[in-house]
């Protein structure tokens, strides 16, 4: 009986971590990097996407609640330097009520310093 309690939770923490895991390669941060901190504000919370300044990856703050936040899914290129990030809301079934900005790291498909627009959703078009 308790090989099975055990083999049973290390099988639902396995199928747990893989729920976390975003294809995409998001990296979710503890703080709002510096280049987005200007874009950080809850009374206009609107997506922002900078370029990191170390890699060649894209920074994005999005906004919603804390135990579900709106994470980037996926990366599609819809023109000669035009992409739409596609950005979903995370988590289970139940979300805390609050409103806040989470920051992601995700790795860019072009060169760091590429002029490129990016599409974050209705009306947040930003060129970089």
């Amino acid at each position: 009986m308790r090989r099975l309690s055990i083999a049973s939770l290390a099988l639902l923490l396995v199928a747990g971590l893989a729920g976390c895991t975003n294809s995409l390669g998001a990296v979710r941060l503890d703080t709002i990097p510096d280049e987005l901190a200007s874009s950080s504000d809850l009374l206009d919370p609107q997506p922002a996407i900078a370029w990191d300044p170390d890699e060649d990856a894209w920074l994005i703050l999005t906004y919603g609640s804390s135990s579900c936040p709106t994470e980037p899914r996926e990366i599609s290129e819809a023109a000669d330097g035009s992409f739409e990030i596609t950005l979903e809301t995370s988590g289970g079934p139940v979300c805390t009520a609050d409103l806040g900005p989470t920051a992601y790291r995700v790795p860019a498909p072009v060169p760091r310093g590429t002029p490129v627009t990016i599409d974050l959703g209705p009306g947040t078009r930003i060129t970089l």
